[in-house]
């Protein structure tokens, strides 16, 4: 395929879309295979920690303490964005007169 061809084809909307869809379900594929380790590497650093070698055990503690630190963080700006998205529901709904009373 030609430069001028591929240029043409990402001005598409449609095939912009479809081409996001594919990477999106590309990077779902790599997640998925993430947190299925994920047990498995927590369990190398629980180890880690008691290993009797102080760099790896530092680096253990550390790591599990950083990803904790950020899973938290996580939580708290899912539900922040979760409780923005529904207050801007709630005034785009009123804006089209959803949900007002009509007196």
């Amino acid at each position: 395929m030609s430069e001028r061809s591929l240029w043409r084809w990402l001005q598409r909307e449609d095939f912009q879309r479809r081409y996001r869809e594919a990477q999106r379900a590309v990077v779902d594929s790599a997640i998925t295979k993430l947190q299925a380790a994920t047990v498995r590497a927590v369990e190398t650093l629980e180890r880690n920690l008691n290993c009797g070698n102080f760099f790896a055990e530092n680096a253990a503690a550390q790591a599990i303490l950083t990803h904790s630190f950020k899973a938290v963080e996580l939580v708290d700006m899912k539900e922040r964005l979760r409780r923005l998205e529904a207050l801007a529901d709630g005034r785009e709904q009123t804006k089209r007169g959803v949900g007002k009373r009509g007196w």
